[in-house]
């Protein structure tokens, strides 16, 4: 039987390298995970992109967005803004993102992303 490389088996097989991936990462003390899958139109091949990060002293993973915020808003950094009533704090920016570049976490450790002018004025209240 041929296995046809589609979305449904890139899905399935996912969680298993991510899993793989595990034993791997914690040998040479990185994260690595897999992100956005493609596969071609004739099912024969596809592509899963791989993500390393180092990890910080305090077992922070370092990802672009966490240096991002390090170098264009080191004042924001891990500072807390209450959106919807709900307390989230400030671990990312992401510098291609026009409307929402803050990527912020709720106490449950969800990440979402947040206006520039929402985050930037709860920042001057604080100040304040």
């Amino acid at each position: 039987m041929t296995t046809k490389i589609n979305p449904q088996f890139l899905k399935s097989i996912h969680t298993e390298i991510n899993d793989a991936l595990k034993t791997i990462a914690e040998k040479h003390n990185v994260h690595m995970v897999t992100g956005n899958g493609s596969y071609e139109v004739d099912q024969t091949s596809g592509h899963l992109k791989l993500e390393i990060n180092q990890i910080a002293a305090n077992g922070e993973v370092i990802t672009d967005e966490v240096k991002n915020l390090r170098r264009y808003h080191p004042d924001t950094e891990n500072r807390t803004v209450v959106l919807g009533g709900v307390t989230h704090k400030v671990v990312g920016y992401s510098t291609r993102a026009r409307k929402n570049p803050f990527i912020i976490k709720d106490p449950r450790g969800k990440k979402y992303t947040a206006r520039y002018e929402v985050v930037m004025s709860q920042m001057d209240k604080m100040m304040t």
